[in-house]
């Protein structure tokens, strides 16, 4: 009886070092293609200066605005990502969009009162 739990021990312990030298390859590979692939982020240009420039404001909180949008895009560029166009995308997850929430604030802008 006791060779038999011996052999079913020594069985597992083979069969669960097979699977990790089997698997273990695959799993490296995967994770190393996974790092090759820069992320990437998707804007909006459009959607992006209706939701942060009020309709009647000035010349200065607009052109403050594209240079603030181009800050940040350069910056992500600089991080290593890839920066697409929504008009070159059909979709994407919000995760990946800029929103007016990755904007620094427009001091040309004062914020509504409550």
């Amino acid at each position: 009886m006791a060779n038999l739990i011996i052999t079913a021990i020594i069985g597992a312990m083979l069969g669960f070092i097979s699977s990790v030298a089997y698997f273990m390859p695959r799993y490296e590979a995967v994770i190393s293609e996974l790092n090759a692939r820069p992320p990437i982020v998707v804007i909006d240009m459009i959607k992006l200066a209706a939701d942060a420039i009020p309709l009647k404001a000035d010349r200065a909180a607009t052109e403050e605005h594209f240079k603030n949008t181009q800050n940040v895009i350069n910056k992500y560029v600089d991080s290593g990502y890839i920066v697409l166009s929504i008009e070159g995308v059909m979709k994407a997850p919000d995760g990946m969009m800029l929103t007016t929430e990755d904007l620094p604030r427009n001091k040309h802008i004062t914020a509504p009162e409550s």
